[in-house]
């Protein structure tokens, strides 16, 4: 009879070999509400399993931002949330 040996613990099922190294990725919850996969990618299983873990606490504590803002979206943020409440009219 032959007996697999697991490499995978429950729940590591979103780690897997990609390119030339592993990539995982966590379900979660963006700023609008929507869910949404996040990737982390790495060259060994070790180093992509830390960062799934970083993310895995992020997803629990709230919405994760999944793409960083241009340039033109942080200056219309920052005029609107910023300058305008505290400039005087």
């Amino acid at each position: 009879m032959l007996v697999r040996t697991r490499t995978r613990a429950n729940g590591e099922g979103s780690i897997f070999p990609y390119r030339n190294g592993f990539a995982a990725y966590v379900w979660v919850i963006k700023p609008d509400g929507k869910r949404t996969r996040k990737y982390v990618y790495g060259p060994t299983r070790e180093a992509v399993h830390d960062k799934w873990i970083k993310l895995h606490q992020q997803a629990k504590a709230g919405p994760v931002a999944t793409r960083v803002p241009t340039l033109g979206d942080y200056l219309t943020y920052w005029h609107r949330e910023v300058v305008r409440p505290t400039s005087r009219r």
